[in-house]
């Protein structure tokens, strides 16, 4: 990861297709000119008792705080969506998830007033007990399995518990996520 000297992550700028403009900018100035640029997302399904771990965001976060979501964070520096997914998950997990496989699933064009991001997806099937976390208290505040039925409730009657919205992108993740759990 590339910091500035005041520990400010350092974002590579894409232009709104996606391609790389090569020039680094701090994190804080990619937000505020709303420039577009990489994040990920990381979905753990655990097919024994088809479950989706979700982080509950600490009280502190900016953005979405005391919600549920996924692991989600910014593509720092030159590294790889992979690279990025494996540091978030050891980050804010604790867990190093390089030992199982990592599945891409879809990259969503996010452009909102807050925002500009292409949001890739990422999932791992994996039976992780909870007492294996080691949460960054920082950035959440715990760490739960939550059936498929109950997340897809929570989102589609617009709970202010998540930070997973109610659109047609979640319902087909959803249904990505329906068809591998009945395989």
């Amino acid at each position: 990861m590339i910091e500035t000297n005041n520990n400010e992550e350092m974002i590579l700028v894409l232009d709104e297709n996606g391609n790389s403009t090569n020039k680094l900018e701090k994190r804080s100035v990619v937000h505020e000119k709303l420039l577009w640029h990489n994040e990920i997302a990381l979905w753990i399904l655990n097919p024994k008792d088809k479950t989706l771990l979700l982080q509950r965001r600490a009280a502190n976060k900016k953005s979405n705080p005391n919600k549920l979501a996924p692991c989600a964070g910014h593509v720092t520096g030159y590294d790889s969506l992979e690279e990025s997914v494996i540091r978030e998950a050891q980050e804010e997990y604790g867990i190093d998830i390089s030992k199982y496989k990592l599945n891409y699933m879809r990259t969503i064009r996010c452009k909102n007033p807050n925002n500009n991001c292409f949001s890739n997806h990422f999932y791992i099937l994996a039976d992780i007990p909870l007492a294996d976390f080691k949460i960054q208290e920082e950035e959440l505040s715990e760490v739960l399995y939550i059936s498929l039925e109950d997340l897809k409730n929570l989102v589609f009657s617009n709970s202010p518990e998540v930070a997973i919205r109610n659109n047609k992108i979640n319902e087909e993740i959803f249904a990505f996520f329906e068809q591998i759990f009945n395989n």
